[in-house]
């Protein structure tokens, strides 16, 4: 009975790694597919190939896209969503050294410039202070309305 368990544990660890490598072997392709389009000029072509690998967490194709977005190439120039990739590398450790300081910095810059999921992971980081002080209600984070002298919903709406 040991033996039979053996056994199938190993195939099941093997189907395991197949199944692994297969699924790797698109994103790969996707991203040679991407670097030969960007070598060629076709911009579009490579944020195509890039696109699914970058949201399906390969560092690879996530610096490369935000490389595109820092210089300008085949998208319009955004440095916010080029923070913002940088932040997420940064802060899951993807192809650089995890650095939560450097993720809480990045995320600051995008959140300056109106990024909406920067303004998200960078509230969650002062609340459990990942990278930066714990701040429940951080002065420099969050939306624009939070400068107003009266916040909006304690305002009397004006009657006809």
């Amino acid at each position: 009975m040991r033996r039979l368990h053996a056994t199938l544990s190993a195939l099941l660890l093997i189907a395991a790694l197949i199944a692994l490598a297969l699924a790797t072997v698109p994103a790969a392709a996707d991203f040679e597919t991407g670097r030969a389009a960007y070598r060629s000029g076709d911009f579009a072509a490579a944020i195509d190939a890039w696109r699914a690998p970058a949201e399906g967490g390969a560092p690879a194709a996530q610096f490369a896209l935000g490389t595109l977005y820092v210089t300008g190439e085949g998208v319009e120039q955004d440095f916010a969503e080029a923070a913002y990739n940088l932040g997420v590398l940064n802060f899951n450790g993807e192809g650089v050294v995890e650095d939560h300081s450097a993720a809480a910095l990045l995320y600051q810059q995008a959140s300056e410039k109106g990024h909406i999921e920067a303004q998200n992971n960078l509230a969650g980081m002062y609340a459990l202070g990942l990278g930066i002080a714990q701040d429940l209600v951080p002065p420099t984070c969050g939306p624009p309305w939070r400068s107003m002298k009266t916040p909006i919903s304690r305002r009397k709406t004006a009657t006809a």
